[in-house]
């Protein structure tokens, strides 16, 4: 799966994706929660905006952050 599919480039304008900002001024429990909340956005819009397998892979790439995050606290 192409990065950009899910994660286009105005997302990442300036040296750290927004991704990564809401991380550094989130505690762990919020960002857990806000990577969760999304994925379940995508989910829960799955027919209703653009295709549903971008919403797919907009949902999995949320998972696998969140899979990631939850690895890396151990």
């Amino acid at each position: 799966m192409s990065k950009g599919y899910v994660n286009p480039d105005h997302y990442r304008k300036s040296t750290m994706e927004a991704i990564d900002v809401m991380e550094a001024i989130s505690t762990d429990e919020e960002f857990r929660g806000h990577l969760k909340n999304t994925s379940i956005k995508y989910l829960l819009r799955l027919n209703d905006k653009d295709t549903p397998l971008m919403n797919a892979r907009k949902c999995l790439w949320y998972v696998e952050r969140l899979v990631k995050k939850l690895e890396d606290e151990g």
